[in-house]
């Protein structure tokens, strides 16, 4: 599926490499030294040097900085609030909301 979006044509890893760089480019706005960030958030210097070069972190670890950063913001999109709908329509549209996904049709090859 194409989606134009720029994003798109970036590996995980260079994904990981922008997020991890916007964060200590934040961090340095707030002039905050990785210490100060480790004291606030709770973390080690050290894991919060090592997510700043780039090394995968857990979605916690992420978590705990952009809190401290006052940046979870960020997943606002995300997390949207759903829609308010009246509830007559609720209840039409409960029968068909999807608890699971479709099983996998398998194709069969020669």
């Amino acid at each position: 599926m194409f989606n134009p979006d720029p994003l798109y044509n970036l590996s995980n890893k260079e994904l990981v490499i922008r997020i991890a760089s916007s964060i200590k480019k934040y961090r340095l706005t707030l002039n905050l030294s990785q210490r100060e960030l480790a004291e606030i958030t709770g973390m080690d210097r050290s894991s919060i040097a090592s997510f700043e070069n780039g090394r995968p972190a857990n979605l916690l670890s992420l978590l705990q900085i952009l809190r401290g950063l006052n940046k979870l913001d960020v997943f606002n999109s995300l997390l949207q609030q759903e829609t308010i709908i009246s509830p007559v329509l609720l209840a039409k549209l409960k029968g068909k909301e999807r608890k699971h996904a479709s099983p996998k049709k398998q194709t069969i090859t020669k």
